[in-house]
């Protein structure tokens, strides 16, 4: 459906609020669930509805006495209105305020323009087109969210092609050329108008045939650089972008996607960049420049002591199996190894040294919740490890002793409890000998 009405946001985005007339409010379908959301249809706007891209204006209606009802999100509807989503209803035929959160609207226009932009410079110096682009609202506390995204019809861009497009870009917002819509229809005098867009021959794509235009087509048009169909809001000045940053490129399907972000995202951008660096000037003990050689050096050394841990540890489990073995030896072929602050992968090494030396044996290990202070609360471990048919043979009922569940195969079983103690890991052996018939 044709667009015939600009509205108050498209023809006056830096307007923050208008006086308008609330013509039909009803509630929000949203299937057989109950809604306590309201669309409401107004004569006209400041709130942009979702669309082309750009996400929806977020805003609020004050009514004549002062109540203010927020507006949680914008869209059209399929017969073309511009629907407000409320959190309250409003009664029809009464005049109301309409405001638009203005950081909002000013970020979205800032990185739309930006956008704009960087397609036209990118097309001039790649020969890129802009196949699709990106852009999600501003979120606090997040590395991704903040950046926009354009997809583009090459594959990838050089390094020298990035730098010259991000100063060229930025050439363009210092030159502070002025931006301005154009809106074309299908009269005598939108057909002149449509012919005077091309011979500009900065438009990028391919208008309509003028006895197609029908309604209206609006268009964005940076002074000089580019025109292009557009339906979002826009600043009046490439100056107002402040300024535009790449951040990042990705190939994907013979695809380039460039991340970039523009004006007030860099500056937030910029300013986290700034804190994380103090905070790691002061845990490194060093400035900046030396920070990637600091942090290169723990992980070389978190490597090395990872490698070191675990050979001591290794070595110290092949002693503690060793042991374990002797006391199999001595105790008919089962023996028992608890250890606090033991894991089931530390578990599993002390009972395969164990088992190298007694392979008959049958050997239970666990990680008491009774013996160490800290742990309470947290879930115990335990390893019923020998011959696959003797490990069958008790497994379910060690697993009940210990008020636990596991499972397993060939000659491994292991589960989690709630608490293991050192009463139901003595309840759990003396079950254990009385079905192997060990004295």
């Amino acid at each position: 459906m044709g667009i015939t009405t600009l509205l108050a946001c498209q023809r006056e985005p830096q307007l923050i609020s208008i006086e308008t007339h609330v013509l039909k409010c009803s509630p929000l379908k949203q299937g057989k669930a109950k809604t306590s959301r309201w669309q409401v249809i107004l004569q006209d706007t400041v709130i942009f509805p979702e669309g082309g891209g750009q996400p929806s204006d977020t805003g609020f209606l004050k009514l004549a006495d002062e109540a203010r009802i927020d507006v949680l999100d914008m869209h059209r509807n399929e017969a073309g209105e511009v629907v407000h989503v409320t959190d309250k209803p409003v009664e029809a035929n009464q005049s109301v305020t309409a405001s638009v959160d203005w950081d909002r609207r000013l970020d979205h226009m800032q990185q739309h323009t930006g956008q704009h932009l960087l397609s036209a410079v990118v097309e001039q110096v790649a020969g890129a087109d802009t196949l699709s682009w990106e852009l999600h609202p501003q979120q606090p506390n997040s590395a991704t969210a903040d950046t926009v995204t354009i997809d583009l019809s090459v594959p990838s861009l050089t390094p020298e092609q990035m730098s010259d497009i991000e100063a060229q870009c930025n050439a363009h917002i210092r030159a502070a050329h002025g931006i301005r819509q154009l809106v074309l229809d299908g009269s005598s005098k939108g057909q002149a108008e449509r012919q005077a867009v091309i011979e500009k021959g900065n438009l990028r794509g391919k208008l309509p045939p003028a006895d197609v235009i029908q309604d209206l087509l609006r268009l964005i048009e940076i002074e000089g650089v580019d025109i292009n169909p557009c339906g979002g809001t826009h600043l009046s000045c490439t100056s107002q972008l402040q300024v535009l940053k790449l951040v990042g490129l990705e190939k994907s399907r013979n695809q380039a996607r460039l991340r970039f972000m523009v004006g007030g995202r860099v500056i937030a951008a910029m300013g986290a960049a700034l804190t994380r660096e103090a905070a790691l000037n002061k845990a490194l003990g060093c400035g900046p420049a030396e920070h990637e050689g600091h942090v290169k050096g723990l992980v070389a050394s978190k490597k090395d002591s990872m490698k070191t841990q675990k050979s001591l540890m290794e070595e110290l489990a092949g002693l503690h199996g060793q042991a374990l073995a002797h006391e199999a030896q001595q105790q008919g072929g089962i023996a028992c190894f608890q250890r606090p602050d033991a894991d089931l992968q530390y578990l599993s090494l002390v009972a395969g040294a164990a088992l190298e030396r007694e392979p008959e044996s049958v050997f239970l290990l666990v990680s008491p919740t009774d013996m160490q202070h800290g742990r309470k609360g947290q879930a115990g471990v335990f390893l019923l490890a020998g011959p696959a048919e003797k490990v069958d043979l008790v497994s379910k009922q060690v697993a009940g002793c210990l008020g636990g569940k596991g499972g397993g195969r060939s000659g491994r079983y292991q589960g989690k409890a709630p608490q293991i103690t050192h009463a139901q890991v003595q309840e759990a052996m003396t079950r254990m000998k009385i079905e192997m018939n060990v004295a």
